[in-house]
């Protein structure tokens, strides 16, 4: 039997730790893969959203193009997939960016190499600040959407917000110039004038 190990490390992560689940599903799954377990069959077996869809809304937002990222967004859901889920899978993602922005949390991920360094790679592009500060916008809008009439809204605009997100946090690090005091601001201060008694002559 073939199997990929992307495949098996997206099992054990749907089985959420529990192996009994996981063997269930890997069984399912076997039983019609004609001996052969790859990535795609079980993504479309479990309803899972693909990793790769996470990585090109990353280099989107990172990139500030909000166009690209509300193209991805459209194809996310015509595709099936639930918005909820979509903006969880999202805060993972800046998650497990932030471990494998060093070598020794990047051993903590449960991916296979190959996806470990995908992580590895895109990690050194995305500033920590801009992966905490999004992952506080993905987690507010997560919350919102739960009880929002319009929920695809909800997921659009956290979308723009982490969007803007770098060119706020450049702006929020440029320094504060000096402020300068006008002439006309500024009290001069005036020296008393000496007084000068006159000598008067008597006559």
């Amino acid at each position: 039997r073939v199997i990929n190990e992307d495949a098996l490390h997206l099992i054990a992560q749907k089985a959420d730790g529990a192996l009994r689940d996981a063997l269930s599903i890997f069984d399912q799954i076997a039983s019609f893969s004609n001996k052969k377990i790859e990535y795609a069959k079980v993504i479309d077996s479990l309803n899972v959203l693909d990793y790769d869809y996470y990585f090109k809304v990353t280099d989107a937002l990172l990139a500030q193009d909000e166009v690209e990222s509300m193209i991805l967004l459209d194809e996310i859901i015509k595709n099936g997939f639930d918005g909820g889920l979509f903006l969880g899978g999202l805060a993972q993602h800046f998650r497990d960016l932030l471990f494998a922005q060093s070598a020794r949390t990047t051993e903590i991920l449960d991916f296979s190499e190959k996806i470990k360094e995908r992580y590895a790679q895109q990690a050194t592009i995305a500033p920590a600040g801009f992966l905490l500060s999004g992952l506080n916008i993905v987690n507010q809008f997560g919350l919102n959407y739960r009880t929002s009439q319009n929920k695809r809204l909800q997921i659009e605009l956290a979308l723009l917000k982490l969007a803007y997100l770098p060119a706020a946090l450049k702006l929020s690090r440029l320094p504060v110039p000096e402020k300068k005091t006008s002439e006309l601001g500024t009290a001069k201060k005036i020296e008393p004038k000496p007084i000068i008694k006159e000598k008067i002559d008597d006559e």
